[in-house]
């Protein structure tokens, strides 16, 4: 115990002295600060680091959002929205209060859905039962993206269930999206880029889950440690992320799961994922380029991690460039996921990233909170669109498959969907429209029916979704 007080304290005294020796000068402007593409992108939905959005003392607005889905659950990144085969509307108030010791934010959300069954659905199990097109029992957060963060020279200190994106994706993450509800959690982080020397800065975060129940009804706990740096136009991240069990045996608490990352005590016991990514933007050519991997602590023949170190890894890559044409609102990009198991999974025992019941398949009600695909998956997104700071007119289209290696045919599913939104004065219009093509779902199908070209019932599965927002921002 006293070891695990002493690691916190060094960690807390280092930040402090850190903080202590900079001065709190702006950021040189030719280091790379993220633009507001992102913010712009995903303005349609508004869940986004919802508890970074605000950049005023106090703001309230009020959201209506309707939607009409045809056939299969539909949609990610959506902070765990559910829309089931039916109908409904979600209304939320979004409250932030940024005063100079404490931030707060709040937002109440209903929810009324009238939902449908879908006939003949196969049934899928195991690590494929929390993909966004499974059907669930849903029981929303009343109160999600709420909590508060005391703040001391830029040190932040807090507990909230705010959703949270790590790595330069605008479609996928590998450790940490906003695809399910933010979970609840303690952070300690320096919120904004610091600096270190002239054109090198950093910044750090460190968040701990509440007790999470897995499908044994056993505990355990998430921890995370991101760390950024920024040189010029560069930008590199390091994060690890520990998912650690408790049971009788071994008494795993949370001032444990607090300082694993410190004190790396029965790590062999636990799925631990080392994360980096580079992201380089060319400011004069509004290009940016990305690349992010992930590698567990899997060991095979008890070899080192990293003898196999690309056997279970996970990667994303993409690019995004906006000023097309000599157009500044026109705007392209695609990327590319990739968590297939190796391709010598029948040589060698091939895991994943997210595929250990112990922890729920990296869950959270029923999504999981980092990449929507899941295990054993790809996923390829391209999009153009024009946006500026009044309109949004967005196109895309998403190849994905699931369970390449775990069976063939894997699912295949294609979407093409528009997203729309328009800002006037205080209020937000928004519009989301996608089309989803799939083969192949629940694993229904065999060889025989790919060469044959005919489709188990329930392997073909169509899907058009509508949702219509409207925000209101009251001051």
């Amino acid at each position: 115990m006293i070891n695990y007080f002493k690691s916190l304290c060094l960690l807390i005294f280092c930040i402090f002295s850190l903080k202590a020796n900079q001065s709190t000068a702006i950021i040189d402007s030719l280091v790379y600060e993220r633009s507001n593409y992102s913010d712009n992108y995903f303005r349609h939905s508004n869940l986004r680091l919802f508890n970074d959005l605000n950049r005023v003392k106090l703001q309230i607005s009020y959201e209506q959002s309707l939607f009409l889905n045809s056939n299969l659950p539909n949609f990610e990144n959506y902070g765990g929205r559910y829309f089931p085969k039916g109908y409904g509307y979600y209304s939320a108030f979004y409250a932030t209060a940024n005063l100079k010791y404490l931030f707060v934010s709040l937002n109440p959300t209903k929810s009324i859905i009238k939902d449908f069954n879908i006939q003949n659905l196969p049934e899928k199990k195991g690590q494929f039962s929390v993909l966004n097109d499974v059907p669930h029992s849903y029981e929303p957060n009343f109160l999600p993206n709420t909590g508060f963060k005391l703040k001391f020279k830029g040190i932040h200190l807090g507990y909230g269930n705010w959703n949270s994106w790590r790595g330069p994706g605008i479609h996928n993450s590998i450790i940490l999206s906003n695809n399910s509800e933010g979970f609840n959690h303690y952070l300690l982080e320096i919120k904004n880029f610091e600096k270190i020397t002239t054109n090198l800065s950093f910044k750090l975060k460190y968040m701990i889950s509440t007790k999470f129940k897995n499908k044994f009804l056993e505990n355990f706990y998430s921890s995370f440690i991101f760390l950024d740096f920024k040189y010029r136009h560069l930008e590199f991240g390091y994060s690890k992320v520990i998912q650690s069990y408790y049971d009788d045996q071994n008494n795993w608490k949370n001032i444990n799961a607090l300082t694993t990352i410190m004190i790396k005590n029965h790590l062999q016991n636990y799925d631990e994922i080392n994360h980096f990514y580079l992201l380089y933007k060319l400011a004069s050519s509004k290009l940016e380029f990305f690349l992010e991997v992930g590698i567990p602590n899997r060991s095979f023949g008890e070899k080192s991690i990293f003898t196999y170190y690309d056997h279970s890894m996970a990667s994303n890559i993409g690019f995004r460039k906006r000023n097309l044409f000599g157009n500044e609102n026109l705007v392209f990009g695609f990327e590319y996921f990739r968590a297939l198991n190796s391709l010598y999974y029948n040589f060698i025992p091939s895991s994943n990233l997210y595929d250990n019941i112990k922890y729920n398949y990296s869950s959270h009600k029923n999504r999981r909170c980092a990449s929507h695909s899941g295990p054993d998956s790809d996923d390829f997104l391209a999009f153009i669109g024009y946006l500026n700071s009044k309109f949004e007119l967005i196109y895309e289209v998403n190849y994905e498959r699931h369970g390449v290696t775990y069976s063939f045919p894997p699912e295949i599913k294609f979407e093409s969907r528009f997203k729309a939104s328009l800002v006037s004065q205080k209020m937000t219009f928004s519009l989301f429209y996608e089309r989803e093509y799939y083969e192949h779902y629940g694993f229904v199908d065999s060889n025989y029916n790919v060469w044959t070209e005919t489709f188990e019932e329930g392997s073909l599965q169509r899907t058009n979704s509508l949702i219509i927002s409207i925000q209101y921002t009251l001051f």
